[in-house]
């Protein structure tokens, strides 16, 4: 299973938008995933097709839209939903 700390670290590492956000906490952890403040419309497909540990994290996680401000909802799928 892939952890949210990892996750986040590959985010600000992988996702370049990321370093151009100046809001506090650009990607925070969440319970069950994070979230990512980045335009969920110009930046999902980037996230979705981003590799963490092997992995494409679209096929790790459900990326979605936050509904308050539009943006990314990373919410890491358990360990036994992940085929491989």
């Amino acid at each position: 299973m892939v952890s949210s700390i990892l996750v986040k670290t590959e985010i600000k590492n992988q996702v370049s938008a990321i370093r151009e956000v100046y809001l506090p906490a650009p990607v925070t952890n969440q319970l069950d995933g994070l979230r990512v403040k980045l335009n969920y419309d110009r930046h999902h497909e980037e996230i979705a097709n981003m590799s963490v540990s092997g992995y494409k994290l679209g096929d790790i996680a459900d990326i979605k839209r936050f509904m308050m401000y539009g943006y990314i909802l990373v919410k890491l799928l358990p360990e036994s939903s992940i085929i491989q």
